[in-house]
């Protein structure tokens, strides 16, 4: 997992579950069920776990698109000053099946953004839609009090052509 700086990808795991709150609304735009297919609309979950364990649920709107080769998933959550971004990319992607994908997590609250970049993700997409899980336990090399706790992410999401 690397951490960038560039304002695109500014949220880490644990900012999003820290973040908690109200129900919020995500819009993503997702890999549909075929290559080169264009857009499609459906629903998304995610479940954000904290490193406290406490765990965050948001659902709403998504829209699918697999185009070139790729599939793209993109959640946004707003409320108020705070926008959060999910976007998932899955590479050589070709039809259904089992992949290994990029998600980029987006945290901007006011002028800040943190944001962070999980490598290597398990992702299942299916004729109708998809879904990952990935959870890391932290170091503590940054945070020492966070050594040993574990932070999640879980999204899935139904697209139709």
């Amino acid at each position: 997992m690397s951490i960038t700086r560039k304002p695109a990808v500014i949220a880490t795991c644990a900012a999003l579950a820290a973040a908690g709150g109200g129900a919020a609304t995500i819009a993503s735009s997702a890999g549909a069920s075929t290559v080169g297919s264009g857009a499609a609309s459906g629903t998304g979950t995610i479940v954000v776990t904290g490193p406290a364990g406490k765990t965050h649920t948001r659902t709403g709107a998504v829209t699918c698109k697999a185009v070139g080769g790729r599939y793209v998933v993109r959640a946004v959550s707003r409320r108020a000053h705070v926008r959060r971004v999910l976007r998932l990319i899955v590479r050589r992607y070709t039809g259904p099946g089992s992949y290994t994908g990029i998600a980029v997590l987006v945290h901007r609250h006011g002028g800040a953004f943190r944001g962070r970049v999980l490598k290597s993700v398990p992702v299942t997409i299916t004729s109708t839609g998809g879904s990952f899980s990935y959870s890391r336990t932290l170091s503590g090399r940054r945070h020492p009090a966070l050594k040993g706790k574990t932070i999640g992410v879980k999204a899935s999401w139904t697209c139709s052509a």
